[in-house]
């Protein structure tokens, strides 16, 4: 029996609101969240690993005032790591590695009053952007079991989506979490480069192309808990511009009229017409909002970004293995890990120190050579994904061919990776389906350190477009 009949319908704030004023205790809400899980996550295969027993006593030792205090909250199984918890990044090589510390990110969480339940699912070192690995299995769909999350930070969109939780962690690298935001209908925001903290275990992540923040089904949510994580570190290598104002006081801010550019092509590759068609209806809320939208195109192309964003990520997963290796004494052999985990380390390991060095100017080249179009516009629209979420098989069918492997993530998410090598903030908005009724998310970016823009101009778009209202049809099966 459900003790919060309504709780599909309320984010975190929400809740946190319900547990303030006592409508409900923490423990109840914690429990909440757990039936839902143990109701909804064997259909889907969202949760990596649950400790509620140490939720419990979390609650039981008291909890912070903090904004969001006895939320329930999930952790991705990687970038987070929590005191006496497992941290297998999605791998079987670490499937007995357990957290001796929490990071910076998960202390401030921690202050925020969140009460940690659980870690979602990723795949394997979050390399790939779809949750098929050999630790947990395949994380469905909650619009179409047989079809992907996306990822790699699939495991908390699709815990989201389905209402099994109001928020969770992700960390985007290369898009991961825009894109499972945009294949399961939830809210993703990817912060600007410095924004959120790495420490103490590391300065930046994947050459500065990597951020932490969360998947959330409401906007005010993403930017509360922006405000919550986003203060630099002591030691950080560097941070983000200071924000003008706290993030949630952007949510219902007036907006004076901006210059939006559209980019729905690429010279290189085939967009699909669904595709198309989610960037336009984005471009079409906002003209309705009496900002001005006309064509543009941007100076990059999917192939070069995408052999970029492999030869970084080789480089990041050789450097991973071979510090596994020296931590245990003897060498990770090629038996512990997944095909494609083993042949991104050894592509890596066949670029030298001036290569890298190379590879993070090319990076830095983008951001110089995008920095001029976001002083004449002020937001730039694309698709998140260039077509609807795809079959469970697509990706992990590939997996002994590195090539053939990027070549279809690139020619799924062509329009990510741009934005973690400029550092620029961006978003992925669910503002269209498929006629198979499958989410295709809409992407927001702005200029360096702007995010107090975004969401701004989010919380009017989720008041002219709401999508509150839509939830997968598995929920309905299992809510009686």
């Amino acid at each position: 029996m459900t003790l919060l009949p309504n709780y599909d319908d309320l984010d975190g704030m929400d809740l946190a609101a319900l547990v303030a004023c006592r409508e409900i205790s923490a423990t109840e809400l914690l429990e909440e969240a757990i039936n839902r899980i143990e109701t909804i996550d064997p259909l889907i295969n969202a949760m990596a690993f649950k400790f509620y027993d140490r939720a419990r006593s979390q609650i039981a030792s008291g909890l912070p005032s903090g904004p969001f205090s006895g939320v329930p909250f999930a952790l991705k199984d990687i970038g987070a790591p929590l005191a006496g918890t497992p941290c297998a990044e999605g791998s079987r090589l670490l499937r007995d590695n357990i957290s001796k510390t929490n990071n910076t990110l998960v202390q401030r969480y921690l202050s925020a009053g969140l009460v940690m339940l659980g870690k979602t699912t990723t795949s394997e070192f979050a390399l790939v952007g779809s949750i098929e690995n050999d630790l947990h299995g395949q994380t469905r769909n909650p619009w179409n079991r047989e079809y992907s999350t996306g990822g790699s930070s699939g495991g908390s969109a699709a815990a989201v989506a389905a209402r099994m939780l109001p928020m969770a962690h992700g960390n985007d690298g290369g898009g991961s979490i825009r894109l499972p935001s945009a294949c399961c209908g939830v809210f993703g925001f990817k912060p600007s480069r410095g924004r959120t903290p790495f420490g103490p275990l590391s300065g930046e992540g994947t050459a500065g192309t990597s951020v932490n923040h969360v998947i959330t089904r409401s906007v005010r949510d993403s930017a509360a808990m922006l405000d919550v994580i986003s203060a630099p570190d002591i030691g950080d290598p560097y941070a983000a511009p200071a924000p003008e104002r706290p993030y949630l006081e952007e949510i219902g801010r007036p907006l004076r009229r901006l210059r939006i550019g559209v980019m729905t092509e690429l010279p290189d590759l085939q967009i699909s017409v669904d595709a198309v068609a989610a960037a336009e209806t984005g471009a079409k809320i906002c003209e309705n909002l009496g900002h001005f939208v006309e064509p543009v195109r941007l100076p990059f192309e999917a192939r070069p970004v995408r052999r970029l964003f492999r030869e970084i990520a080789g480089i990041g997963v050789a450097a991973r293995l071979e510090a596994i290796g020296k931590a245990r004494g003897h060498a990770v052999t090629q038996d512990e890990v997944e095909p494609h985990s083993w042949l991104a380390a050894q592509a890596g390991k066949l670029l030298s120190a001036p290569d890298y060095l190379a590879r993070v100017q090319e990076i830095h080249a983008l951001g110089r050579a995008f920095g001029p179009w976001f002083t004449r516009y002020d937001v730039i629209i694309t698709p998140t994904i260039a077509r609807p979420a795809y079959p469970l098989g697509v990706i992990g069918g590939q997996t002994d061919d590195l090539l053939g492997m990027h070549d279809v993530l690139m020619n799924i998410y062509p329009f990510t990776q741009v934005y973690n090598m400029t550092g620029q903030p961006a978003m992925s908005m669910p503002l269209y389906r498929s006629a198979e009724g499958l989410p295709i998310g809409v992407q927001f970016a702005a200029a360096y350190g702007r995010e107090g823009l975004l969401f701004r101009l989010a919380s009017q778009i989720e008041i002219a477009a709401p999508w509150k209202q839509y939830k997968p049809d598995l929920l309905q099966k299992t809510s009686n």
